[in-house]
């Protein structure tokens, strides 16, 4: 990982350290502090449950999420390409990843959705690379479609303390950006190049759409 005070967050290289050694003088003109993570081979998977201050809710969700730009693992890193959400079906990725921290949830009277992002090696072992307290982009779009109409009721059931179980659909759902602005845009001089860019208005009208960072202007979305 680069980390410095001219990036926007981080960029990621695969090398040995002497070649990372000449690629950051190369880069950035100087030895910049790094660090090196092992590299493992396996099928990354975000197993998310939502907890309600003493237990999880049932069923569990798992999400496999693209980040480049183009199939086939090509192309830029988008932050969130798409996203495949379902509901798990067997209690064995949730016992693995995040029910082992139940006890600790409790302790500290946590209340919604916990998810830890996993790699899952060929002999079904997770090694842990990042735990979210939070929804994600973009799969809780995906995971909203397994819902009917009853998610408002639902996570207002959960609010209170009342819901026991989801009611939610065994399909899969999927998500795919269709539009996307270089990444990461919250660097502030990337992002003002594509304020107030006309969008097709409709976006707003179909109902299948999900649009972010869109704002009215005189003439429509931009």
């Amino acid at each position: 990982k680069i980390i410095g005070p001219d990036t926007s967050e981080c960029g990621t290289y695969d090398a040995p350290v002497e070649e990372m050694q000449r690629y950051l003088r190369a880069v950035t003109g100087k030895l910049e502090h790094f660090q090196l993570s092992q590299k493992v081979d396996g099928t990354e998977i975000s197993v998310n449950g939502w907890f309600n201050g003493s237990t999880f809710l049932h069923p569990f969700d798992c999400t496999v999420e693209e980040k480049r730009f183009l199939a086939g693992n090509l192309g830029p890193r988008t932050g969130c390409e798409s996203n495949l959400v379902w509901m798990c079906q067997t209690p064995d990725l949730p016992d693995c990843t995040v029910v082992p921290i139940q006890s600790l949830l409790a302790r500290e009277g946590y209340v919604g959705p916990i998810d830890l992002n996993s790699l899952i090696t060929k002999d079904g072992n997770p090694l842990g690379l990042e735990w979210t307290a939070r929804l994600g982009f973009d799969a809780v779009q995906a995971w909203a479609h397994l819902f009917d109409n009853s998610l408002g009721e639902q996570l207002a059931a959960f609010a209170s303390g009342e819901l026991t179980k989801w009611e939610v659909s065994d399909q899969l759902a999927v998500t795919l950006r269709v539009s996307m602005p270089p990444y990461p845009l919250w660097e502030p001089r990337v992002a003002q190049k594509f304020k107030g860019l006309p969008l097709d208005p409709r976006w707003l009208t179909d109902t299948t759409l999900t649009v972010d960072d869109v704002m009215l202007g005189p003439d429509g979305p931009q």
